[in-house]
């Protein structure tokens, strides 16, 4: 008894499927980059994700969850994955070492190892290696295998530092004798002067005054730190003695008015006339003769003779002109 018409519609069974999602990471990095959480699957499936962001600041096996929107015919997605701890690669220092010279590494810490590039060209340390050019190293360390791996990576150089080279060249310089060091380098050096006794106290300088003779050797080594070390001995015999006036013109011009013999450690100075008779004397004596004899009298222009004795050292002896 019903006025009615009768309806029909189309009603179509699709088989429910499962979302999916490819690339997520197993393993994430404590503190690492979250990965992105698409709201769309592989197959173009909508839906939230929950939680919307991965939290990697905190360690541990987590589960995020994939709903798929009402209207979608697909089943949640669970994604598992751990925040695993962070490795820390050693920190080595860098450093300098001579040119041609072995360069042995620091044992690295479990897990770490050197390598020669980034990531790449594993270093072995098992013997020294030879630093022929400036050279920078790589520590490495990761935890995990491949592709889920947490890593980290440091860098050292060792620098080539060429080796100094000292020579040694000595002359009078102001009537004193005078060994000076050169050397072949623009770094700072650092000298070190020894005579028969040893060691020279307070001779640090490049240049190294003496007053008799022997055998002078000079250590330079780079102020770096790094034992780049030359050495350099230097012979001197018959040359402590720099040339010796031959004249004197004691009129107070400013000009060879003393007989000079400052910086020569002279003992004892004697003045002898023609005859040989002794006219002055003078004990530690440097440049107190002016042409005068021990009573202060003047001597006449004339050709004097002299003998100079100073320690440890042959005496030695020549002539004198008195200029007036």
């Amino acid at each position: 008894g019903l006025c009615a018409s009768t309806f029909s519609t189309f009603v179509t069974i699709k088989a429910k499927s499962a979302a999916v999602f490819t690339g997520l990471p197993i393993i994430i990095c404590k503190d690492g980059t979250s990965p992105v959480l698409s709201s769309t699957d592989n197959n173009g499936v909508t839906g939230l994700w929950s939680p919307l962001v991965i939290d990697t600041t905190v360690e541990g096996s987590f589960t995020a969850t994939f709903t798929p929107d009402a209207d979608q015919c697909a089943d949640p997605y669970t994604y598992n994955y751990d925040i695993t701890p962070q490795p820390t690669a050693d920190i080595i220092q860098s450093s300098s070492v001579c040119i041609g010279t072995e360069y042995t590494f620091p044992t690295l810490s479990s897990g770490s190892y050197y390598t020669s590039s980034m990531g790449v060209g594993l270093v072995d340390t098992t013997n020294p290696v030879v630093i022929n050019s400036t050279t920078t190293f790589y520590v490495y360390v990761s935890s995990g295998t491949a592709p889920n791996i947490c890593f980290d990576e440091t860098s050292f150089t060792v620098t080539a530092l060429a080796l100094p080279v000292v020579s040694l060249t000595g002359g009078c310089v102001n009537n004193v004798y005078t060994i000076e060091a050169s050397v072949n380098t623009t770094e700072s050096v650092s000298y070190e002067w020894s005579d028969s006794s040893g060691i020279i106290s307070g001779a640090t300088g490049s240049t190294l005054t003496v007053n008799q003779d022997g055998t002078y050797s000079c250590i330079v080594k780079l102020s770096s730190g790094a034992m780049c070390i030359s050495e350099e001995v230097f012979f001197l015999a018959n040359g402590t003695l720099c040339r010796i006036q031959k004249g004197i013109s004691p009129n107070n011009d400013g000009s060879n008015d003393n007989f000079d013999l400052t910086g020569l450690n002279v003992r004892k100075l004697q003045i002898f006339n023609r005859y040989g008779t002794k006219v002055y004397s003078f004990s530690n004596y440097t440049d107190q003769w002016y042409g005068q004899s021990d009573s202060g009298n003047e001597l006449p222009s004339g050709t004097y003779y002299f003998v100079i004795e100073r320690d440890n050292v042959e005496a030695k002896s020549g002539w004198i002109y008195i200029n007036r």
